[in-house]
């Protein structure tokens, strides 16, 4: 069996959302490294942390690697069973099912509470860069907003005739929207360039 032999692949039938998969890719990529470098402890931190942005059975596989090659079997095992419950039929299923058991005879049984600490302790890591790729999502669909109303505004002012009154109106409405959609725009590169910045730092 090959360690992160399986490609990170965004699973389409549960599709996350941009900022999440973003996010994803930035705990994978560190997580592989760390790997490569034979750094494991630090390398399952990421790839679970990665599972939890994404839930692709090919990031469980590589976070049950990682923890099985960090020394904590329960862990590896419950990540190993995630992969197999997603693909059950996988060619290599055969080969992980035989690591769970190999991996399960070695340790003694883990009690309810130790089910999946290294997910416990992701979590806790992870949890303001969530926050911050919630918070710029919802910035960048405000600012689609008043981009959509300015657009609205722009388009009644310029499709017919109206009175001048009116006319002002209309105008001063289409510049008040555009001005605060490309402030908004320019709030949510901030966030997002805060929340990239962020995960470097977790991730480090």
């Amino acid at each position: 069996m090959t360690a992160l032999g399986l490609a990170f692949v965004v699973v389409a039938a549960a599709a996350p959302a941009p900022a999440q998969l973003d996010l994803a890719r930035a705990s994978f990529q560190g997580g592989a490294s760390s790997f490569r470098a034979a750094r494991y402890d630090d390398a399952a931190r990421q790839l679970v942390a990665a599972f939890g942005f994404d839930p692709d059975p090919a990031i469980a596989f590589d976070a049950g690697e990682a923890l099985r090659r960090a020394g904590k079997p329960a862990e590896a095992v419950h990540y190993y069973r995630l992969y197999l419950a997603a693909r059950p039929d996988a060619e290599d299923a055969g080969v992980v099912r035989g690591v769970v058991a190999a991996l399960e005879r070695a340790s003694p049984p883990a009690d309810a509470r130790a089910v999946a600490p290294a997910a416990a302790s992701a979590a806790k890591t992870v949890w303001p860069a969530y926050a911050g790729a919630a918070l710029t999502a919802g910035i960048f669909a405000a600012a689609g907003i008043f981009g959509a109303l300015a657009q609205q505004s722009s388009a009644t002012l310029l499709g017919s005739q109206h009175p001048t009154s009116e006319a002002t109106s209309l105008y001063r409405s289409t510049k008040s929207d555009a001005a605060i959609a490309n402030d908004l725009y320019a709030v949510g590169g901030i966030a997002a360039a805060a929340t990239g910045a962020l995960i470097l730092w977790e991730f480090r």
